[in-house]
């Protein structure tokens, strides 16, 4: 808090041979270096969004990744363009954190990823946002991230108007060392 990102927003421009439709896509995805307190280091996130529209508000989803990912997998999966042109096409802000590989996105023994997001993250980006509306805030995840997605939505129910999981792990517990044997790197216990 109280610190600038080093953001370098990009425009995201038509890939050659899109049709007219998608040339007109004037989102904008950004990577940002962040230095959380919280978990001690220099962190990383991407934020994407629209072409700004004087005076208007947008809401943020927040799309936590999988295990064995970080900030990067929606990047390296979707592609800077289509997540900037999503973001435009639906009007909104998306912010995609760095959970840690098995941060589970809770505060445990090895990881305070719960933390960061809820006290550090999310409202550092409402601060350093205006065109952020804070009262419209979604959460969303993949596999380990569908499991942060529905576990943060039921300690903050106030914070996050919507929630999607994906392919959530719901019962942690089942995967635990010793239960499992195909995912014994997962770190449950």
């Amino acid at each position: 808090p109280g610190q600038r990102p080093v953001t370098e927003t990009r425009p995201v421009g038509p890939s050659a041979g899109e049709g007219e439709d998608e040339a007109q896509g004037r989102g904008t995805f950004a990577p940002v270096s962040f230095q959380s307190a919280v978990r001690a280091k220099n962190t990383k996130y991407y934020l994407a969004g629209p072409a700004l529209e004087p005076g208007r508000k947008y809401p943020l989803v927040v799309l936590l990744h999988g295990a064995w990912d970080g900030s990067e997998a929606w990047e390296q999966n979707i592609g800077p363009r289509e997540i900037a042109a999503l973001a435009d096409r639906y009007g909104l802000v998306l912010l995609m954190p760095d959970g840690e590989p098995f941060g589970w996105y809770v505060d445990g023994r090895e990881t305070a990823v719960e933390s960061y997001l809820i006290k550090e993250l999310i409202p550092h980006v409402l601060a350093n946002h205006p065109e952020v509306e804070a009262s419209k805030i979604g959460i969303s995840g993949l596999s380990m991230g569908g499991h942060g997605a529905l576990t943060l939505t039921l300690k903050f129910p106030d914070l996050f108007k919507a929630t999607t999981a994906l392919s959530a792990v719901t019962d942690p517990r089942r995967h635990a060392a010793g239960r499992h044997p195909v995912d014994k790197e997962l770190r449950l216990d």
